[in-house]
């Protein structure tokens, strides 16, 4: 569901998405791998405790099993985008997203699906009428970090390693809804906070910061999900909106959704023939 946090790049839908570790210097390494799942939790506070036992009660939430080991999932909806000052940037577009964990994605722009991203690990495209053009380093460093802090990567993964650092913040407010927050902080200094619905258990925001490129300094970047229905088992936010302190960016209005294996070529950039 990270990655249900659609990452674009185009002139009328452009949407910026950043990653800031703990202690304001942004780590571009991955997280050390988990430790076996078997093996207890390396921190062993109340609060550690009860941090983990609400992540474990919104994993079930989503479906459990079905949840942690998708690999592939397929949606379409519309998308809208906003400018720097929070004002929305275009009428917005349909879009077609297709996702397979952790790091691949694929986005469809306008309703001839004539305009496509291609993410994979570290490589990226952009597919239009003019051919196919490798994505920059700034788009690629966008869309890790993004990935780096979806809310796949951190209940799929950090919440299943034994030396993640989980602490419970009590119960507070999110999107004007109750909710029992949990910050989570994993080797190689990357971290975020979730906050989970009191009465559903089901994750309603995440939240991390940033380094600010406009203003040079350290802002909140937080992504909500809301309308939760069930798809194959598991539980899928149809709307989620991405913010940048309390500036509106990017939302994202699914109408379906579907989960299941992907073909491979999908997420890669297609030959032209001469």
């Amino acid at each position: 569901m990270r990655r249900l946090q659609i990452v674009c790049v185009v002139a009328s839908l452009a949407v910026a998405s950043a990653a800031q570790t703990l202690g304001g210097v942004a780590s571009h390494s991955a997280p050390a791998p988990a430790a076996p799942a078997s093996a207890p939790p390396v921190f062993q506070s109340p609060s550690n405790i009860k941090a983990r036992q609400v992540v474990q009660q919104a994993i079930a939430a989503l479906g459990g099993p079905a949840y942690l080991h998708f690999r592939g999932r397929r949606g379409q909806g519309h998308l809208f985008t906003f400018d720097l000052r929070g004002q929305l940037a275009n009428p917005g577009t349909v879009f077609w997203s297709y996702y397979r964990y952790p790091d691949a994605e694929r986005i469809e722009l306008t309703k001839h699906r004539n305009v496509i991203y291609i993410y994979n690990g570290n490589h990226g495209w952009n597919v239009n009428f003019r051919g196919v053009t490798p994505l920059g380093p700034t788009v690629m460093k966008r869309f890790r970090q993004a990935q780096a802090h979806s809310l796949d990567a951190i209940l799929r993964k950090w919440a299943q390693s034994a030396r993640t650092l989980m602490l419970y913040h009590g119960a507070n407010l999110a999107t004007a809804r109750p909710v029992e927050k949990v910050s989570f902080y994993v080797p190689g200094g990357l971290s975020a906070t979730v906050a989970f619905s009191v009465q559903t258990h089901l994750p309603l925001e995440v939240s991390w910061r940033t380094h600010n490129r406009y203003s040079g300094g350290f802002s909140r970047k937080s992504v909500t999900f809301g309308n939760y229905q069930s798809f194959d088992g598991i539980e899928t936010p149809l709307v989620v909106e991405s913010y940048e302190g309390a500036t509106p960016r990017q939302e994202e209005y699914f109408t379906s959704i579907h989960y299941g294996p992907l073909p491979a070529k999908l997420f890669e950039p297609p030959v032209r023939r001469r």
